[in-house]
């Protein structure tokens, strides 16, 4: 009898637990431009806005840009012949404004793989700020960040559409998705401008 009382107390605390245990939060990397994020899952709901000085704008992703999965549609849906499923993705901004996005344009850490080569080495030197942003890119596939003569070194992986690329640290346990994120175009290693209708401006020289 008391056997059985334990079990009941068990499974009623397991119980408990589970309807108060945190959903694992995915992160994503946004690969296209452009992807609007949407108050509903499907293309019937509106597209969120926001107010960008004087004008309303829609509220979108751009390429390279990284987001955290809360939720995910149960059912999948085709757009375009595109397969995929919508999901709430918080994307970080300071309004904390969560939207629904079609997963297709998100890539996540297993459609990555180790890039084996680049055409050159590289090299981007720009200022953000007060920081100056030095990254070295070598044929095979390394990287390093330099930083007030400190040198971080890591590994350069590719998503299977070949147009984004992230960076593996050495000193990580794990391949993250929403580290440092590059362009991927013809060959070349660019990042994204933030100015409005911004191209892929910074290239990698």
């Amino acid at each position: 009898m008391k056997i059985k009382k334990s079990i009941l107390i068990i499974l009623l605390l397991s119980g408990l637990m589970s309807l108060y245990a945190e959903e694992p939060i995915e992160h994503r990397i946004s690969i296209t431009d452009n992807l609007n994020l949407r108050e509903g899952p499907g293309l019937n709901y509106k597209i969120i806005k926001f107010k960008n000085g004087g004008k309303i704008e829609n509220l979108q992703l751009k390429i390279t840009d990284s987001v955290k999965v809360l939720k995910i549609s149960e059912t999948e849906d085709v757009i375009n012949g595109k397969k995929g499923r919508w999901v709430y993705i918080d994307p970080g901004y300071s309004d904390k404004t969560c939207g629904w996005v079609f997963d297709y344009y998100l890539a996540k850490k297993e459609d990555f793989r180790p890039l084996v080569s680049l055409p050159e080495n590289m090299e981007l030197i720009f200022d953000d700020g007060d920081v100056v942003i030095h990254y070295k890119f070598f044929k095979n596939g390394t990287t390093q960040y330099i930083n007030d003569k400190k040198i971080k070194s890591g590994k350069l992986y590719i998503e299977k559409s070949e147009k984004v690329i992230v960076i593996k640290w050495d000193d990580q346990k794990e391949f993250y998705v929403w580290n440092d994120a590059f362009i991927y175009k013809s060959g070349r290693l660019c990042v994204w401008s933030i100015e409005p209708g911004g191209t892929c401006s910074e290239v990698v020289k």
